[in-house]
């Protein structure tokens, strides 16, 4: 009865699964693949895990890969928390990354530990996320409650986002109230904030 099984299984297997190259020449056994109309691969399911090199080292990803149409690597779930070298130092990134379509690194999670990330607005502890420009600035960092002073107002922001140069643009605010010309409480949930900082 357990052989019985073990070949159906196996039939199984082998009728859904079948082995692939990669843009990169690596072979993968996929179980489902998606292509854009050009029929270069889009996106690929597989079974076990990959290394695949990439702008900031070898990286074993495992059960999905998304690619850009000219077979640049997009993305996809990391194996275990990797470090990954920024203009920041070293972030743990873990359970899935992004890439620009030049190779520069535009997203990585890292939902496992929080990091402390030195900017030129002070220390944020980013949560979840971080998202970076392609010349490697961070664009915007998920945290905790990053308190700030703007404009003699305290607040707390939990989303933060910069420009190209680092400096803050935005921020979505958790906690605090702003305070308008005449004196007046605002109580926004968004705040954009020009180049000078106000």
């Amino acid at each position: 009865m357990k052989k019985v099984i073990f070949i159906l299984l196996l039939v199984y297997v082998s009728i859904n699964c079948y082995s692939i190259i990669l843009p990169d020449g690596n072979k993968v056994t996929a179980n489902k693949i998606d292509t854009y109309d050009s029929g270069n691969l889009k996106k690929v399911y597989f079974i076990g895990s990959v290394c695949i090199k990439t702008s900031v080292g070898d990286i074993t990803f495992i059960k999905e890969l998304e690619y850009y149409e000219n077979g640049n690597i997009l993305g996809g779930c990391i194996e275990d928390v990797i470090l990954i070298p920024t203009m920041y130092g070293n972030i743990e990134a873990d359970s899935y990354i992004n890439f620009f379509e030049t190779g520069a690194l535009k997203t990585c999670s890292i939902q496992k530990k929080d990091q402390i990330i030195k900017t030129k607005i002070g220390e944020i502890i980013a949560t979840e996320r971080i998202h970076f420009n392609e010349n490697g600035t961070i664009n915007s960092i998920q945290s905790y409650y990053f308190d700030i002073t703007i404009n003699n107002n305290d607040l707390k922001l939990w989303l933060i986002q910069f420009d190209d140069n680092e400096n803050l643009i935005y921020g979505r605010i958790e906690k605090g109230t702003i305070r308008d010309h005449f004196g007046n409480i605002l109580e926004p949930s968004e705040l954009y904030i020009n180049n000078n900082g106000k």
